[in-house]
């Protein structure tokens, strides 16, 4: 887009001057290898190179900067359920600048170099940070920004890196997990239950926390109904119940490659309540072997819990709809 504009600049020049007698006009070539020519120049990331153009930060990344762009795949938008340039198109400008300014970081920041550490925060441009976890076994090693895969680090353009990720990130809409859990109408029961356990003050104030939050199908399987039959519920069994629910730091669900071993299956997960719920792991095979999926089991449950919406983050933890109650 910068070079077809550049292109149409050259052409009003030599318009312009077409009767000077002054041949001598040079025109100044722009920097072809800056982070939004390396971007254009790579099939595998055109939709970001679209998304640049149509959000205008294709002109910011061709400043000195320096900059790290962290730069989603194509195979990253179409995780993201974005895997056309149309549905691309169809987000509201707005939005996609938003979304596209949280994979800009300020300065040159080099992931090879980064310690090998959960959840390391680094500001982006948008003000919030993203969450890179870095992990090795043997002679492999995974980095993982905000649960998704880095596919390439440290290629280096003129003005900073780019890094390969394959997802598209999405920043933090809301400061706290309440009121993210507030605007979600699947947990409309699960945000009452919060209230009735007398959980809501503690959940708010916690920095660093993962909820696996049922949903409203969830309680009514488990034997409430509606609102009413959790307001008639003992809060002591409630606030026991959704204890169980919350893990005290925050995980998203690649993390487990760093916690669980390299070539196990399940990891044993300890809650709030002090219960263990068990993690199960459908892996993809090679290297660290990362997550395809998660379920969960509790001590009481006699079958999987699986997760639906994952890693819904916010500043103070991350938020994952489950399909079931764990027991």
């Amino acid at each position: 887009m910068i070079r077809y504009r550049a292109s149409i600049c050259t052409i009003g020049l030599l318009v312009l001057f077409s009767c000077s007698k002054d041949d001598n006009i040079l025109v100044e070539e722009p920097d072809y290898t800056t982070l939004t020519y390396v971007v254009e120049d790579n099939f595998n990331l055109s939709h970001l190179f679209f998304a640049l153009g149509r959000t205008g930060l294709d002109e910011e990344l061709v400043k000195p900067g320096p900059y790290t762009l962290l730069a989603s795949s194509n195979t990253g938008f179409q995780n993201a359920g974005l895997g056309s340039q149309t549905q691309l198109f169809n987000l509201p400008v707005g939005v996609l600048s938003q979304r596209m300014q949280y994979h800009i970081i300020p300065g040159k920041v080099s992931f090879r170099d980064l310690p090998l550490a959960a959840n390391q925060e680094i500001m982006t441009m948008t003000g919030k940070p993203v969450y890179v976890s870095k992990v090795a076994q043997d002679q492999d090693t995974l980095t993982l920004i905000n649960g998704a895969e880095l596919a390439m680090e440290d290629f280096e353009a003129s003005n900073g890196y780019l890094q390969v990720v394959n997802g598209f990130l999405q920043p933090f809409v809301y400061e706290n997990v309440i009121d993210n859990i507030v605007n979600l109408p699947e947990l409309t029961m699960f945000y009452r239950a919060i209230q009735n356990a007398g959980l809501e003050d503690r959940i708010r104030n916690a920095q660093g926390q993962t909820i696996y939050a049922p949903n409203n199908a969830a309680f009514v399987a488990a034997g409430y109904a509606d609102l009413r039959a959790l307001d008639a519920e003992d809060p002591v069994i409630l606030r026991q119940r959704l204890l169980m629910h919350i893990v005290g730091e925050r995980l998203f669900m690649q993390d487990y490659i760093l916690l669980a071993e390299v070539t196990a299956n399940t990891y044993q997960q300890k809650m709030l309540d002090e219960s263990i719920v068990t993690i199960n792991m459908s892996r993809r095979t090679g290297g660290l072997r990362p997550i395809n999926s998660i379920t969960l089991r509790g001590p009481g449950n006699t079958g999987n819990v699986s997760v639906g919406e994952r890693d819904l983050i916010t500043n103070n933890g991350i938020i994952n709809i489950i399909n079931g109650v764990l027991q």
